[in-house]
C-alpha cells in the first residue's frame, strides 16, 4: 500500500504515538519479547539506532510500536508495525503509523508498506489513515 502528501489523512490521535530512542530500550525489549522471546539486548538496540520507531505506551508498558525501516529521497517505508494482542482495538496501531507516515512525508517522500491481504484490521487502518493498494504479491512464509 502506498501513501503521499495529497492522500494522507492523520490520526486524531496520533499524539499518542512518541518517537523511540535508547531511553526506552528496556520497554522495547519487554514488548519485542512477546514477539520473540529468542531477541537479545543488543539487537533491540540495534533496532531502535537504525530505525526511526513510534510507539504507545499504556498502562507504564510499551503496547504498540512501528518503525520506518528505509528511508530514500523518494521514498519510505514502514515496518514492523505490532499491538499487544491485549490493547487492541483502542487507535494505538492507528496513531503509531500515522507518526510513522507524517515523518516520511515531512522528509518529501512517498510511503510503502507491506501487508497480509487476509489482514482486514491492518488494511481498514492503513485505508483510513489515506493509503492506497498498490499492488498484490503472493506472500511466501518460510519457517525454520
Amino acid at each position: 500500500m502506498i501513501c503521499d502528501e495529497g492522500s494522507f489523512r492523520p490520526s486524531l490521535n496520533e499524539s499518542m504515538a512518541v518517537r523511540l530512542g535508547r531511553g526506552h530500550a528496556d520497554a522495547f525489549l519487554e514488548y519485542y519479547r512477546e514477539r520473540d522471546s529468542q531477541v537479545s539486548v543488543e539487537e533491540v538496540a540495534e533496532k531502535l539506532s537504525r530505525r526511526t520507531y513510534y510507539g504507545v505506551f499504556a498502562d507504564k508498558k510499551l503496547v504498540s510500536a512501528g518503525a520506518v525501516c528505509a528511508k530514500l529521497p523518494r521514498l519510505g517505508v514502514i515496518c514492523d508495525v505490532y499491538t499487544r494482542p491485549t490493547h487492541r482495538r483502542r487507535g494505538y496501531a492507528t496513531a503509531v503509523v500515522s507518526a510513522a507516515t507524517r515523518k516520511v512525508i515531512s522528509l518529501g517522500a512517498r510511503v510503502f508498506l507491506s501487508v497480509n491481504r487476509e489482514n482486514e484490521e491492518a488494511i481498514n487502518i492503513y485505508l483510513r489513515l489515506g493509503y492506497q493498494l498498490y499492488r498484490t504479491r503472493p506472500w511466501i512464509i518460510a519457517k525454520p
